[in-house]
């Protein structure tokens, strides 16, 4: 077959071929056939609705305020991490200060035994 034939020119090439009759119901099929490829042969093209442009934008909003929100996190977890390290400096220095305070007790305690003895 030519493929640049139509399809009733091959039909009847295929007709005059076999011999089959105008009244045939082979014809009916082929036919039909031709009806189905005619119509379905493409696959219907799906309109575009407002809901997918709908969906397109939330999706497209949700991805704004998602960064967003993984943005402040991590600021949020760099400022707890400042802070940790501040705590940790004020522990740091409480200890000092606790040590150093006995030490000052313990010799204001040596000065007192020593000067009411």
């Amino acid at each position: 077959m030519n493929p640049e034939m139509t399809m009733q020119d091959a039909v009847k090439q295929w007709q005059a071929k076999h011999r089959i009759e105008n009244n045939d119901p082979a014809l009916a099929l082929v036919e039909l056939m031709g009806i189905r490829l005619h119509y379905f042969s493409t696959p219907p093209q799906k309109p575009q609705s407002p809901l997918d442009d709908n969906f397109r934008v939330t999706v497209g909003k949700l991805e704004v305020q998602t960064k967003a929100l993984l943005d402040e996190a991590q600021a949020l977890r760099e400022h707890i991490g400042f802070l940790r390290q501040k705590i940790e400096a004020l522990h740091r220095a409480s200890i000092a200060e606790q040590l150093l305070f006995i030490a000052l007790s313990g010799g204001a305690g040596a000065l007192l035994y020593h000067f009411f003895q």
